[in-house]
């Protein structure tokens, strides 16, 4: 549990340094965002082990930190509102994950 909470706070602290520029809602945006990719992420591990055939199911940090890179390279003057700024969230989490 200490990891998890460690991590939540490295990442929405990373976050909201990054998202300075948006809107109030925006930025409410971010702590249900690193929690819920802390959740997805652990899910994943739990759930889709690497097998010979899908190898590839191997999760670690940097997939997290993939996901937050995308989310975070969102642009306050095109992407300002809320459930623009969840789409892309949600888009990065597919294209990683």
């Amino acid at each position: 549990k200490s990891i998890i909470k460690t991590l939540h706070s490295i990442y929405k602290h990373f976050c909201l340094q990054q998202t300075t520029g948006f809107s109030e809602e925006v930025q409410a945006v971010v702590a249900p965002a690193v929690q819920s990719m802390i959740e997805i992420q652990n899910e994943c591990i739990k759930n889709l082990l690497p097998i010979p055939v899908k190898a590839h199911y191997l999760f670690n940090l940097r997939d997290i930190w993939k996901v937050f890179l995308g989310f975070c390279s969102l642009s306050p003057k095109k992407s300002n509102e809320p459930l623009t700024v969840a789409r892309g969230w949600v888009h990065e989490v597919t294209r990683v994950i």
